[in-house]
């Protein structure tokens, strides 16, 4: 529009200002957007190119501060770095690395290599005193011994009476009328659930031996182990409802054959844990969804401490008045370690990461301390790294753009605040979800390797297997031994009084016995 075009009347004049500014504000927000939009994707690239080739470590260098150019992050850092003295809380003394010692139960073998009767003349024509050894020690493998054990039941007749036959009874086999032994069941179980060996690999191992052993058949002794585990995994399950403190997770699981679901649709492995070292439980279950009921149905009758990641599924649980939740620092670490990993130059994540990096130094410090004095040393000296944190996030949120990266980690922080303080009122928490995180792992490496379930049976049967091997693991207990000494018992077992003392976080190595 040309000067010369403008009304002489000034009420259109400021119309058409207002209209034009209207139109310019508009401009403004639309390029904003756009702006956002690109910072946006720019670091979703840069988080993917990160996740696919750079390091999966969350440890950060302390030096990397200096890349940043912002000053209020420099005088944040700084302030933070003279706090470390304050936080102190005890000394200790990192182990030496070196080999560790050959376990003493293993048989051993001595050779011993002495001098020939000529060389233990002296020059001096004196004969040589022995005055000592050196001993070091080797390890040797032996191939595994495979054999055939015949099972002969006598039998017995009276020829007077013609007719009264007696026959030896030889012990119930975990599966009636099978080649298994309990030793070779626990040598399938272990290969395939905790060294992620698939079955058609096995098959062709025991091919090697000139043994046929289909995958059909290993597949259906899965199977059948994983039923008779079910009375287990059920006390266990009970356990853990009853104690006051559990952590949960889940995770995607792909079973072919299941009903009203494609193939190629997740199912999931759902997880919780609880105990003390050498009392610890974890359960897995499977379930074909994600739907928060499941956590709801199998924590009926719950009462005290859930502690979990983000997932709303678990929101129904925590709504209950006697559960308390529990939020997990590792999973909001996460958040701002995606960024720094991302693009070394914002700042401001990394001081995020120093706050946290601080809380996990203190628990670091005090793990070896007891509950009481866990909760009095995190009130003294995490409380206030905790309350100047959340500070610090409620004074940068408003400068942050709520879709960005650094809006979003600072809005989950804030989300789950007063849940991510719990831990500091109870010496018995802790900071982070990542002992049921560890849990998940050794399922998500089988996966990978198994790749999927046939079936829902299989799928329970390996959820029941893994819930059995990995409370062994984390009690202590030699996994494979642990294993066919249950295989061998459980069949003979006649009430729950003798069930429960084959259970994996109530049997104790000297138990085992065979």
């Amino acid at each position: 529009m040309g000067i010369t075009a403008l009304p002489n009347n000034i009420s259109e004049l400021k119309n058409i200002i207002k209209s034009q500014h209207q139109e310019l504000t508009n401009k403004e927000q639309e390029l904003t957007e756009k702006d956002s939009t690109i910072e946006i994707l720019k670091f979703q690239l840069a988080k993917a190119l990160q996740a696919r080739f750079g390091r999966k470590s969350e440890k950060i260098d302390d030096k990397q501060l200096s890349l940043f150019d912002e000053a209020d992050v420099e005088d944040m850092q700084k302030e933070l770095d003279k706090e470390d003295e304050a936080i102190t809380v005890a000394s200790y003394t990192k182990k030496k690395p070196g080999r560790k010692p050959l376990p003493k139960e293993l048989p051993r073998e001595q050779r011993i290599y002495d001098l020939t009767n000529e060389e233990k003349i002296c020059k001096c024509g004196n004969c040589l005193e022995k005055f000592g050894e050196d001993k070091y020690e080797q390890l040797e493998y032996v191939p595994a011994e495979i054999k055939v054990i015949e099972n002969i039941k006598y039998k017995y007749v009276c020829k007077k009476c013609e007719g009264n036959i007696k026959i030896a009874e030889m012990p119930k086999q975990p599966i009636p009328k099978s080649v298994a032994t309990p030793s070779l069941l626990a040598h399938t179980l272990i290969s395939k659930f905790e060294n992620h060996l698939p079955l058609y690999r096995q098959e062709k191992i025991w091919q090697s031996f000139d043994i046929d052993l289909p995958r059909c058949t290993l597949s259906n002794w899965v199977l059948k182990i994983g039923e008779l585990f079910e009375p287990f995994v059920a006390i266990m399950k009970k356990y853990v409802v009853n104690s006051d403190y559990v952590q949960a997770d889940e995770s995607p699981f792909q079973v072919l054959n299941k009903k009203d679901k494609l193939a190629t649709s997740n199912s999931y492995i759902w997880l919780y844990g609880t105990g003390p070292p050498f009392k610890e439980v974890v359960v897995y279950e499977y379930q074909p969804n994600r739907k928060g009921e499941n956590a709801t149905n199998f924590l009926l009758g719950f009462i005290g401490y859930l502690q979990t990641d983000g997932f709303p599924g678990y929101n129904e649980v925590h709504s209950q008045e006697d559960v308390i939740h529990v939020a997990c620092m590792a999973h909001v670490r996460r958040h701002f370690m995606d960024i720094v990993k991302a693009s070394k130059k914002d700042g401001k994540a990394k001081i995020a990461i120093n706050f946290i990096q601080k809380l996990y130094k203190i628990e670091k410090q005090i793990k070896d301390f007891n509950a009481k004095e866990k909760q009095q040393m995190r009130q003294e000296k995490a409380k206030p790294i905790l309350d100047r944190f959340k500070n610090w996030l409620d004074e940068l949120l408003p400068s942050c753009p709520p879709k960005g990266p650094l809006g979003k980690a600072i809005s989950y922080a804030l989300k789950y605040w007063d849940a991510l303080n719990v831990y500091v009122t109870n010496g018995h928490l802790n900071i982070d979800n990542n002992k049921i995180e560890n849990k998940v792992r050794p399922f998500a490496l089988g996966r990978k390797n198994w790749l999927f379930a046939g079936n829902e049976k299989g799928a329970k049967a390996a959820a029941n297997i893994y819930s059995i091997i990995q409370t062994a693991k984390a009690n202590g207990l030699h996994t494979y031994n642990y294993l066919r000494f249950i295989l061998t018992k459980l069949p003979n077992v006649k009430n729950e009084e003798e069930l429960e003392k084959l259970l994996p976080h109530i049997c104790k190595p000297e138990d085992i016995k065979f």
